[in-house]
């Protein structure tokens, strides 16, 4: 960050512990670092360190036959994996790759309106048409793999628990349970396509189908183990799930949800030569039907189940719709205890609760490392994170407004440029910190949620961290909330303050602008006022 600038440090010297110290020029350091941010505005903090790499997200939940979406509804698994997956692209966008989604076959009603309310944006295909993928459906079906022996007629839920690596080995990036704990898990996979496989249904053990006997006349299924061993497939901590056995080509007859996301692989990455995220299923089916997806990198990236702490019966889970209407009204009645009746008839207070409910939601859901399970509290709890942040920037945009309606009336002069400015006056610890820890940090924060995409180690699983942006922009609100309730920024109209006045207001607008651009890469439009 500094090496571009050589000029802010003014020497360095070493101490009796074979320690570094930098003296830094901190007036030019202030100027120049808020100069940087507001010329670079919204595209602070990105950069383009893999402008030449392409990812697809592959978000294999929303790819689920639609008669089980509308039997179930929307889980709160499923409501993460959104949440996750949006982030997931802007993230990787501001780090410079390019990206695309994968394309479905469509989705149920109530999961297209909350992806709405929650302003995520997937494009998906009217209609999967099969037709011009019967030679890979023949190469399936001819494969050496096709397994003939018995397979069970029923498969245990809790034993499918008990044997995932991701759910259940402690060693695995996704392990997390504890004990009593049933895990489930989502997973994504990174081959110029990325895919969070979602609940655990369909990324687990053999995710739970049941299978009878006219399952097992009229099905297709592939040995994965033997393949695995024959092709030197790496299984274990951080490869493949040792207890991935099987795969099905089809189920009564009809092509299985594996084969079917293997389709829109085969027919939608013809012209991607990177990398993607897949569930593990489907990327040794593809490695076994097709030659090109054994020459992609893939990996698998581990979405943890959402636990309610209200029961202790999985048949009584919330459902998202249950989650988002429990925030929806907690947003609202906090709203009229503070500004009275005036919610339920004032004009934009419908909206305004919207957008703190949609915060509140993303804050709760972002906060922790996405492969660990998230207890929430689907009837209240704390969601005060997300209203808190968007207060402070709030707070910011109200200090701008009225500065400028001062600046207006006479009271105040304009801002003059930045380099204008003394920055000298800016001594206080609480100024340093925004400077130090926040500002000058951001553009590392975002780099570093994607530590690393393809691991040179081979490990299928990427270090993507969708929690430090969420938890940055805490961090940040509560340093601003402390900082403004200790200085009064907009001073009396005296000459003499005015260069620190001046010089506050431009660390505010730099602030204002870092708060703005991580909302962005949460996918939250911030409130100007509350």
């Amino acid at each position: 960050m500094l090496n571009t600038e050589p000029s802010l440090v003014t020497f360095v010297k070493d101490n009796k512990y074979s320690a570094f110290i930098f003296h830094l020029d901190h007036k030019n350091l202030f100027s120049w670092a808020i100069q940087n941010v507001l010329d670079m505005g919204q595209s602070f903090g990105h950069n383009k360190h893999h402008v030449d790499e392409s990812v697809m997200l592959n978000p294999a939940e929303f790819n689920r036959d639609l008669d089980k979406q509308n039997d179930s509804g929307v889980t709160t698994d499923m409501l993460r994996s959104i949440i996750v997956v949006q982030h997931l692209w802007n993230v990787l966008v501001a780090n410079g790759y390019a990206v695309e989604y994968m394309r479905y076959s469509g989705l149920s009603t109530e999961l297209a309106e909350l992806m709405e309310l929650l302003s995520v944006d997937i494009p998906f295909n009217s209609e999967l048409q099969l037709d011009s993928t019967q030679n890979l459906m023949d190469t399936a079906k001819n494969s050496q793999y096709v397994k003939t022996s018995d397979l069970p007629h029923t498969f245990d839920r809790k034993q499918r628990h008990d044997t995932c690596d991701h759910c259940a080995d402690s060693t695995q990036p996704g392990a997390v349970a504890e004990p009593g704990d049933s895990m489930l898990c989502s997973s994504v996979n990174v081959k110029t396509a990325s895919t969070p496989s979602a609940i655990a249904a369909s990324s687990c053990g053999s995710e739970g189908l049941q299978i009878d006997s006219r399952t097992k006349q009229d099905s297709v299924i592939l040995d994965v183990k033997t393949f695995m061993e024959e092709k030197n497939i790496p299984q274990g901590k951080g490869k493949f799930d040792k207890n991935i056995d099987i795969v099905e080509v089809t189920v009564n007859g009809h092509p299985s949800r594996h084969f079917k996301q293997m389709v829109l692989l085969e027919s939608q990455l013809k012209s991607f030569t990177e990398m993607g995220l897949l569930s593990a299923k489907v990327d040794l089916l593809w490695r076994m039907v097709s030659v090109p997806a054994r020459h992609r990198s893939q990996l698998h990236l581990t979405i943890g189940p959402v636990i309610s702490k209200n029961t202790c019966d999985e048949k009584e889970e919330s459902s998202a719709n249950d989650i988002f209407q429990s925030r929806y009204r907690q947003m609202e009645d906090a709203s009229v205890m503070k500004h009275g009746d005036d919610v339920y008839h004032g004009s934009g207070w419908e909206d305004t609760i919207m957008s703190l409910t949609v915060a509140s939601i993303k804050f709760e859901f972002l906060h922790l490392t996405c492969r660990n399970a998230l207890k929430i509290d689907s009837s209240g709890g704390d969601t005060r994170l997300g209203s808190f942040v968007m207060y402070n920037y709030a707070r910011l945009s109200t200090l701008f407004t009225h500065f400028q309606e001062a600046v207006d009336d006479g009271t105040y002069p304009p801002l003059p440029a930045v380099e204008e400015v003394d920055f000298s006056t800016l001594k206080g610890e609480g100024e340093w910190s925004l400077l130090y820890d926040y500002i000058l940090t951001f553009p590392d924060v975002v780099s570093d949620s994607v530590e690393e995409l393809v691991s040179n180690s081979g490990d299928i699983h990427p270090r993507i961290h969708t929690h430090k942006i969420c938890n940055f922009l805490i961090g940040l609100s509560r340093n601003i909330s402390s900082y403004y309730s200790k200085t009064h920024i907009l001073g009396e109209c005296l000459p003499h303050l005015f260069p620190v006045m001046f010089a506050r207001l431009f660390l505010m607008k730099a602030t204002h602008q870092v708060m703005r651009n991580a909302f962005a890469l949460m996918g939250i439009k911030p409130l100007t006022h509350l």
